[in-house]
């Protein structure tokens, strides 16, 4: 009985991995088009944005598409050794070494052959953070880039050097930071969060609560030094949070940041999943929201709270830059991790009155001013969405 039960479960994988690689496979070559868009992940956030009128192209990258097209693989054989972009691959092997060195040359020219059939005048994309993105551009001239942040890129975090075309930043702290790793673009511009004004731009019906904690879970990653040091600080942060809020009667939730049962929901060293850790903290009581898809439900928590707090989600500095009132909490030894971050919404552990005092002035100031706050981030919103659209209009 047991080994039939799992030579079922093999066969229905071994079904669903043939069924998945098949849906890859695309016999046409990729289709004449005005824009690309990098990346489905998140493609209703630029779909929104690209006139009717306008050709897109979606470059599926989770997983990508395979094209058995004659004329698609011959292009793609000729590229592969064409002696101008075969230059690359001594620096790629250089850095990461021969297998994956050769392997990353391989899927820059599949990419780099995908994006020259389309033709496209624009490509927009919000992954900031792969250094592949600078390599298409040298080798793409006649295509206009639109890089979008799509979360904080730190010192201790990156270490690897970006180089893009357009980029579209959340502040211009930000592009002083960005500009001291080593990145480069051709054009920098203090935008703002692409996602928050996404969600900010629409009314919101009314206030749920007046503090929203937003995890920082790390989740099933490398637990490193600093996977150690910022689930420490975030469990002091809670501890501390946890102890304060029994003496106040503020309405508080707490927002997930991993998917039920996800890759990132259990971590083993900890000995429990993400709604565990908060409960055991702040007790069986505390009411928890999920995460939702692609990060969409923390902005509509976010403006629906007269105060959001976490330890390190880059959501706090996106609230901040379109008015809705936000903090980091430091409970760690230092400031590495917030070294980018605007001064005036970090505050350290070790003075607990100020925290508390803080929390207290903003909640009130967000009440008194709460329609004011809640239309100044509906019209930047606005303004920074025409803003993306009126760019990508011209350069496609």
């Amino acid at each position: 009985m047991k080994f039939s039960i799992l030579k079922n479960f093999s066969n229905y994988k071994i079904c669903l991995f043939i069924n998945t690689f098949l849906n890859r496979i695309e016999f046409n070559s990729p289709p004449k088009t005005d824009i690309v868009i990098y990346d489905e992940q998140y493609k209703e956030a630029f779909l929104n944005l690209i006139p009717q009128s306008k050709k897109v192209f979606i470059l599926k990258k989770n997983p990508s598409i395979i094209y058995l097209n004659f004329k698609f693989i011959f292009q793609l054989i000729k590229n592969i050794f064409n002696l101008r972009l075969l230059s690359e691959v001594s620096e790629l092997i250089k850095t990461k070494g021969y297998f994956i060195g050769f392997c990353v040359y391989l899927k820059d020219i599949n990419e780099f052959t995908v994006i020259k059939f389309t033709g496209a005048k624009c490509l927009v994309t919000r992954i900031d953070n792969n250094s592949r993105i600078g390599r298409l551009i040298t080798k793409l001239k006649e295509t206009k880039f639109i890089s979008v942040q799509n979360g904080c890129r730190q010192k201790w975090e990156f270490k690897e050097v970006c180089k893009h075309d357009f980029y579209l930043s959340f502040s211009n702290l930000e592009i002083r930071s960005l500009r001291s790793m080593g990145w480069e673009a051709k054009k920098f511009i203090g935008y703002g969060s692409l996602s928050a004004a996404t969600q900010f731009s629409k009314n919101v019906e009314n206030t749920l609560r007046d503090i929203l904690i937003v995890s920082s879970w790390r989740g099933n990653v490398d637990e490193d030094i600093h996977f150690r040091k910022q689930m420490e600080a975030m469990k002091k942060m809670d501890l501390f949070l946890s102890n304060f809020f029994k003496y106040n009667d503020y309405k508080v939730e707490i927002l997930l940041r991993s998917f039920k049962n996800g890759p990132h929901w259990f971590i083993k060293s900890i000995g429990m999943n993400e709604e565990e850790y908060f409960r055991n903290i702040y007790g069986e009581e505390i009411n928890i929201l999920d995460h939702g898809m692609h990060n969409i439900e923390i902005y509509k928590q976010i403006a629906r709270s007269h105060l959001s707090i976490s330890s390190l989600s880059s959501a706090i500095l996106e609230a901040n830059l379109y008015g809705y009132k936000s903090l980091y909490l430091n409970f760690g030894n230092d400031m590495i991790y917030y070294s980018g971050l605007p001064r005036d919404i970090v505050l350290l552990g070790k003075d607990p009155n100020l925290i508390k005092s803080e929390i207290s002035k903003l909640i009130n100031q967000s009440k008194e001013k709460r329609l004011n706050i809640i239309k100044g981030a509906i019209d930047k919103s606005n303004y920074n969405l025409n803003f993306l659209k009126n760019l990508i209009s011209y350069y496609s």
